[in-house]
């Protein structure tokens, strides 16, 4: 159950929770005021809580331990208590750290599907150079044997480099070192044949 409310100007959220696991707890269950600043934790409170006005509601929070509760008949009411303020540290000291944990984990693993995609987009890059290389080496070893000049083989390679980089999205710099590197390749290969 959660029931919102304002109280001189600050937004707060009141919810009943399961206590049973919370270190030091005074009971199965309790009420936790929070707003963006504070939290604060109530370990005995009236089962129509839900129903109380807001500055009753409000006076559980605030209230003495031993006192009555305000707005609800004494015979069927619970003695309102606060938390001792190190055990309210504390579950706050715990919910922040499990939401730190949560939120570590889910960029480790973010990291760790990008490191996979960055490793297999490497890879095909290493690949497709490979079968570049081969490629071009394949060309250069068949205008060797079909007597072309040096000159003009060096050209035509040069040519073909251009031609096929420029239907990718490559850009300047990367186009200019692929050309350089196949040009080479093509030199190499052109001479080894």
């Amino acid at each position: 159950m959660r029931r919102d409310f304002v109280y001189d100007g600050v937004e707060w959220r009141v919810r009943e929770v399961n206590a049973a696991h919370v270190p030091g707890s005074h009971g199965g269950r309790c009420l936790i005021f929070d707003s963006d600043m504070t939290v604060r934790r109530v370990w005995d409170y009236p089962a129509t809580w839900m129903t109380l006005a807001d500055e009753d509601l409000w006076h559980l929070a605030t209230i003495n331990p031993g006192a009555p509760v305000v707005g609800v008949d004494e015979s069927s009411s619970v003695r309102p208590g606060v938390g001792h303020p190190a055990l309210i540290a504390a579950a706050e000291a715990a919910a922040r750290a499990s939401a730190l944990l949560t939120e570590i984990a889910i960029m480790r693993e973010a990291n760790r599907a990008l490191r996979e995609e960055r490793e297999t987009r490497l890879e095909q890059c290493r690949r497709s150079r490979d079968e570049m290389r081969v490629a071009v080496q394949a060309y250069a070893e068949l205008l060797k044997r079909d007597g072309v000049a040096p000159e003009r083989a060096l050209l035509l390679i040069k040519t073909a480099l251009k031609t096929g980089i420029e239907a990718t999205t490559c850009g300047e710099v990367e186009a200019d070192r692929l050309v350089g590197d196949g040009v080479t390749w093509g030199i190499n290969a052109f001479y080894a044949a």
